[in-house]
């Protein structure tokens, strides 16, 4: 995808994942597999940074890391005094 928005890698990245997770569930192998695709959707951030499309910058690098987060083992804790 040469002239890709952040949207379509963004598209691109999750049908891989999800190609990944069929295989490997969340073994060692998808681990590997979810970095190279965390490290390819920055890399392809930056192609944006500065550019006309600085917003296909930010969202690809705010998406990475939400990815990225959504991947730590372990649950969520509301912090104390949090809403619901």
């Amino acid at each position: 995808m040469a002239n890709a928005t952040g949207f379509e890698i963004a598209k691109e990245a999750m049908d891989v994942l999800t190609f990944y997770r069929s295989f490997y569930a969340s073994g060692e192998q998808y681990q590997q597999h979810h970095q190279e695709v965390l490290a390819l959707i920055r890399h392809r951030a930056e192609g944006f940074k500065g550019g006309p499309q600085y917003g296909d910058y930010k969202f690809l690098m705010l998406f990475a890391a939400a990815l990225e987060v959504s991947n730590v083992s372990g649950e969520y804790v509301k912090p104390a005094g949090a809403s619901a």
